[in-house]
């Protein structure tokens, strides 16, 4: 999978050390970069991720939004 592409995923955020991840749905999960330190109130909640690969399991959000 190629850096720099662009992912629409869905899954839970919870923490993994100091990165916040997105458990995918579809199994795997993705360590999510931000701009901005990411919102306690996202862990435990099923979103949809855009954004864009960045490293290896790394995703440079561009947006988040609640799901459920």
């Amino acid at each position: 999978m190629p850096l720099y592409t662009r992912h629409d995923e869905t899954g839970w955020i919870d923490g993994e050390g100091s990165w916040p991840v997105l458990r995918r749905d579809g199994g795997g999960r993705w360590r999510l970069s931000t701009s901005r330190p990411l919102s306690q109130d996202w862990f435990g909640k099923r979103v949809r991720v855009v954004g864009v690969r960045v490293d290896f399991g790394e995703l440079e959000v561009v947006r988040i939004e609640p799901l459920d």
